[in-house]
């Protein structure tokens, strides 16, 4: 399939690309420090005062100065040497350079003292093309999903479409099979194609998500079911999931959002991230292509297979002891669930992160009303497994279940 991308896809494209321009001709310049030339502090203030002196050599005319204590008015411009004169207040001060046409650069943190000299060198760039070039991405098997430096495309391989001449990370997946990074560099007017063959993956029972965390998985019943806490960071489509810490932040957000316990980063193996409700309930999806958060009638089936809420707990969590520091009640983990205890994130003011290697909370995706939505969990001491809501403010572990 060939597309040529909207201008507002492609701008997103330049703001990544850390503003490498493909649509707009605009000129660059780039500035570079000088030694202090062979002029003497006596001569450059018998001229300017007790005011600092900046000398700014360039081959372009036209420059415009300003700082951030304002415009900058005393300068002068030396044909014969190439050199612009800039008088700077002794105070601590940014400079910066721009002309018509050109994109502003920034000098540097200054602090223009008394009777000192700085010297600096502006040179051109060469004007950036606005014709883009032309990008083909073929895999063996085809249907593979394509990130272009880390933003999903709405298409599957293969995939054709014109785009602003720039460097590209490349990133496909595809279920069962392993992801491919790589990268491409697209010149304007110029058509690059890049083939890519896909290696199945023979390590059964994974799963990878957008970060590239593998996951053990189990098949339980007519289910099959992720043995590890979720542990990434963004959507499936590549959007990130921001990561709250502040308490205020946390208690008061109805956005996605996630956290490791006690805001370390050590819990994240084995026991995952703690998740708001908010995330779960996103469209755009927490668990990797194929997979979902399940909602209270797939956890009610696991129960129920495993015998009911008096025994699943039981064989539903991990039996590795170093995992808890509470007494484990007879757990066996005969599923295969592997249930650990990541604790949880209240959102209230005094109260924040409890119970972790006592008790392991899973969200449903079902919501209970407005402000609440449904949940299960299993305790150290405890084998029964128990089901309730919570504040969707609330942060919890994540489990995904297959489609």
């Amino acid at each position: 399939m060939k597309t040529v991308w909207p201008h507002s896809f492609l701008l997103t494209f330049l703001l990544i690309l850390g503003g490498q321009t493909a649509i707009a001709q605009l000129n660059e310049f780039e500035i570079s420090k000088l030694p202090t030339p062979n002029e003497t502090i006596v001569q450059a203030n018998t001229q300017f005062s007790d005011n600092a002196l900046l000398l700014i050599y360039s081959d372009l005319d036209g420059l415009q100065f300003r700082s951030s204590m304002g415009a900058i008015n005393k300068q002068t411009y030396n044909s014969i040497s190439n050199r612009y004169e800039v008088l700077c207040s002794p105070v601590k001060q940014i400079i910066f350079v721009a002309k018509k046409d050109f994109i502003e650069q920034r000098i540097e943190n200054i602090n223009p003292n008394p009777k000192s000299l700085h010297t600096y060198k502006v040179t051109g760039k060469q004007i950036a093309s606005n014709e883009p070039g032309n990008l083909q991405i073929i895999t063996q098997p085809e249907g593979c999903t394509i990130f272009l430096n880390e933003i999903a495309l709405g298409d599957k391989t293969p995939f054709e479409g014109a785009l602003p001449a720039a460097t590209y990370k490349i990133r496909v997946i595809k279920q069962d099979y392993h992801s491919i990074d790589t990268a491409v560099t697209l010149s304007a007017g110029a058509a690059t194609s890049v083939y890519l063959k896909m290696q199945e993956d023979q390590r059964p029972n994974s799963v990878t998500d957008i970060d590239g965390n593998e996951y053990k998985t189990i098949k339980i019943g007519n289910q099959i079911w992720m043995s590890e806490n979720l542990k990434t960071g963004r959507y499936r489509n590549g959007d990130p999931i921001p990561n709250i810490s502040q308490r205020k932040e946390w208690r008061t957000s109805e956005q996605g959002g996630w956290c490791w316990y006690d805001n370390n980063s050590e819990y994240e193996n084995p026991y995952g991230k703690l998740y708001n409700w908010y995330s779960i309930g996103d469209s755009r999806g927490v668990c990797p292509a194929g997979w979902h958060v399940p909602n209270n009638q797939e956890w009610n089936l696991l129960i129920k297979y495993l015998g009911g809420n008096r025994n699943a707990g039981l064989k539903m969590k991990s039996a590795d002891r170093t995992f808890w520091k509470v007494k484990n009640q007879k757990a066996t983990n005969s599923s295969g669930f592997n249930a650990l205890p990541g604790g949880l994130r209240q959102p209230g003011r005094a109260v924040g992160f409890q119970k972790a290697r006592m008790y392991g909370f899973f969200w449903s995706s079902d919501s209970h009303g407005k402000h609440h939505a449904n949940m299960l969990f299993v305790r150290g001491i405890k084998k029964r497994i128990r089901k309730g809501t919570y504040l969707k403010r609330v942060g919890l572990s994540v489990r995904c279940i297959k489609d």
